[in-house]
């Protein structure tokens, strides 16, 4: 995931503030977000993964799934 700084720090606030309280790192987080698919990176982090989305708006920020997501299953 990529966007503005304004867009993303809440999710890095977020995930620290989760890590620390889990005492886990890389905790997940459940986002309801409105992004553009931007293929595979060619360098870097992201190059290793199938593909970036750039962040364009973020609707809700959750520690927990709701109960109806498919990705708890």
């Amino acid at each position: 995931m990529v966007g503005d700084a304004a867009l993303i720090q809440p999710l890095q606030d977020i995930s620290a503030s989760l890590a620390e309280s889990r005492g886990k790192p890389y905790p997940p987080i459940y986002v309801e977000v409105s992004a553009i698919a931007q293929g595979k990176a060619r360098d870097g982090f992201a190059a290793g993964h199938d593909g970036v989305y750039r962040f364009t708006s973020i609707q809700g920020i959750n520690s927990q799934s709701p109960a109806d997501c498919p990705a708890d299953d």
